[in-house]
């Protein structure tokens, strides 16, 4: 499995489940993780993207650490996928407002929790690396997504 395929696998896991599990390391040191709505855009494979309201803690986490990684789970086939890369704020508000607009139909509890759309900010994974693991065969896949080829 080269980089590619590996993406587009976590590609057809988010558009099945819609989220994905976030890791960051919180100000005070500890992981923190939650459940997020990412989303890749087209012809951009190797960024991953999220709205968040500006004033939770993952957006301090990310300051202080831009190290992240997330893990995807196959529902059908119970395989894994992680990510490891780079997170940061996305500071161009039209490239913003596409991402919005793209995540906009997975972000029903957001928009209820959120209801003042200039809070939101978008968040961009910068993906480094992967790992594929199924848990039934033991097979475990490592994937280097710095090279970026073959983009799609």
């Amino acid at each position: 499995m080269n980089a590619v395929q590996f993406l587009n696998e976590v590609m057809q896991i988010i558009d099945d489940s819609g989220r994905g599990l976030l890791a960051t390391l919180s100000v005070s040191g500890y992981p923190a993780m939650r459940y997020m709505n990412p989303s890749f855009l087209p012809g951009r494979l190797y960024w991953l993207y999220c709205a968040t309201s500006k004033h939770f803690p993952k957006v301090a986490d990310v300051g202080s650490n831009a190290k992240v990684s997330w893990l995807f789970t196959n529902n059908r086939t119970g395989e894994l996928y992680s990510i490891r890369g780079l997170m940061s704020v996305v500071d161009n508000p039209r490239f913003s407002s596409e991402i919005i607009e793209e995540l906009g139909r997975r972000l029903e509890n957001f928009w209820r929790l959120n209801p003042d759309s200039s809070d939101i900010i978008v968040l961009e994974t910068d993906i480094q690396s992967g790992e594929y693991f199924n848990p039934k065969s033991g097979e475990k896949v490592r994937v280097d997504c710095t090279q970026r080829e073959g983009r799609v």
